[in-house]
């Protein structure tokens, strides 16, 4: 990025290619709110969110295409990231002048430098962000995340908040939005385009953000993303060349609903979570049958969507290329086809002999009988083969669209070893509620701000006809999201079903 525009993961630019599609989607807009109860003032809410602005650069990327190579490009923007003001209704709530500070790896305002040059065709003709309201079961389930009238108040507004589009096409990429409450409680809202954020990076997020309520913290140099996303590039275009006989074999295979052009409709979205014990025992069902969590969620999925479309064999996996570098920002994202054979191989992929000793190649033969009918044979059959899938999974998934007429991605899962909810603030765990408890907890100690951020926070308008996305933790909390018109209504269930399959294990 020193010395001009620098290229984006292949991950990053599908991202950005599924945005421009439909001319605009808030299907990208990935938030996070948190929830600061104690004495705290709100102008330090605010001085917080400024602090973050410069202490991570990475909120402040635009993309756009450069005009000279076609390729999608980013580029660091000195200018001040939005602060929208719940009680500044007549103001864009715009940073003051603090937050115009110069950012590690930008120029200074006013100067001319490459950096800050943005390609022609992404800088001209960027416009306000329009509203792209939240579905009503979206904005329910944030509401079902707060304690009382006054909170479910200010999270509407948010929920708002993080409906407006973003102008991916050079325009800013991140903006925050403060909603006072009480004088001992006040929500944040931090909405940032999905092209420049994942999980990961939203965790390390939240976590910056409570240190920047105490203090400045040392600003983070762009150099370690900028290494972090040529090494992630280098890896999608060698699996270009490498890996393209195995997805060709593998995808010809693959049978399921015909591709259909994106769309921008309304979604529905509903929350469930399964609670400790469940989880326990789903845990050591895992470790027993030699297949890993997410294995097994897998194979539950495929078995409740087939119930609902039994053409439906594949569902797309949301993987991560983040490397091992320690790197805690950016978004390094790309998805792969799990399929669900109907019949068993007659042979493997020939490298699944090179699997490493922690990643079994098969199941073992006796599997118990008292798991679900269906199960045992979606693991024994379809284990091994999702292990060697998500060892190749650096092959991008807009390559892989190309290779079939099959529509890989109607179906879309995402799995988190994760909390829903993080205790950003400090290191004490504080009491979990169940997912839809409105119970209001105690309040701190006056001087002892407690910081909880929600991490699930539903899309507001889906990224797939069907997503699910799982946060594993002592709970499993997961989300179902779908688009009406793509599933028939017996699709309403389908939450309910998964956690009795669940359950059942």
């Amino acid at each position: 990025m020193p010395g001009g525009p620098a290229a984006t993961t292949l991950g990053q630019a599908g991202i950005w290619y599924a945005d421009q599609k439909v001319g605009g989607t808030s299907a990208f807009n990935v938030s996070t709110v948190f929830t600061i109860d104690g004495d705290v003032a709100v102008e330090d809410v605010r001085r917080a969110c400024r602090r973050l602005a410069r202490a991570v650069p990475e909120l402040r990327l635009r993309l756009g295409l450069d005009e000279w190579t076609g390729e999608v490009v980013q580029w660091l923007c000195p200018e001040p990231l939005e602060i929208h003001d719940r009680d500044r209704p007549d103001t864009p709530g715009t940073a003051p002048a603090e937050a115009s500070a110069q950012v590690p790896g930008t120029a200074p305002a006013g100067a001319s430098a490459p950096l800050d040059a943005a390609p022609a065709a992404a800088s001209a003709g960027a416009s306000a962000p329009a509203l792209d309201a939240a579905p009503a079961a979206a904005s329910a389930a944030a509401s079902a995340s707060v304690f009382d009238a006054a909170s479910a108040a200010a999270a509407a507004w948010l929920d708002a908040e993080a409906a407006r589009l973003f102008e991916a096409d050079g325009g800013a990429l991140a903006r925050f939005a403060v909603a006072p409450v009480s004088p001992d409680r006040v929500l944040v809202g931090i909405t940032v385009h999905h092209a420049i954020l994942d999980g990961a990076a939203q965790i390390d997020l939240a976590r910056r953000f409570a240190a920047c309520m105490t203090r400045e913290p040392e600003p983070r140099p762009i150099d370690g993303y900028l290494s972090a996303t040529a090494a992630v590039r280098a890896a999608e275009e060698h699996a270009r060349t490498a890996h393209l006989p195995y997805w060709r074999e593998r995808v010809a295979t693959m049978t399921g609903p015909a591709h259909r052009p994106h769309s921008n409709e309304d979604g529905v979205t509903r929350r469930y979570v399964l609670h400790e014990p469940a989880v326990s025992r789903l845990e050591s069902r895992a470790a027993e049958l030699g297949a890993r969590v997410f294995h097994l969620l897998a194979a539950a999925v495929h078995r409740c969507v087939r119930a609902l479309d039994p053409g439906q064999r594949v569902i797309a996996a949301a993987t991560s290329l983040r490397p091992p570098t320690g790197e805690p920002s950016g978004c390094f994202l790309n998805q792969i086809p799990l399929a669900a054979d109907p019949a068993d191989p007659a042979d493997l992929p020939a490298d699944l002999a090179d699997l490493p000793a922690d990643l079994p190649a098969d199941l073992p033969a006796d599997l118990p009988a008292d798991l679900p009918a269906d199960l045992p044979a979606l693991l024994r059959l379809n284990s091994a083969r999702w292990t060697a899938d998500l060892r190749h999974r650096a092959f991008p998934f807009l390559d892989l669209t190309q290779l079939t007429k099959v529509a890989l991605d109607r179906v879309l899962v995402s799995y988190r070893r994760t909390p829903a909810r993080l205790p950003a603030g400090d290191r004490r765990t504080p009491a979990r509620l169940p997912a839809g408890d409105r119970r209001t907890p105690a309040r701190p100690p006056a001087g002892d701000p407690r910081i909880t951020a929600e991490l699930l926070r539903p899309y507001p308008r889906p990224k797939a006809d069907l997503g699910i996305r799982f946060f594993h933790d002592r709970t499993l909390e997961y989300e179902v999201q779908w688009r009406p018109t793509a599933w028939p209504r017996a699709v309403e269930r389908l939450g309910d079903d998964l956690a009795r399959c669940l359950e059942e294990v």
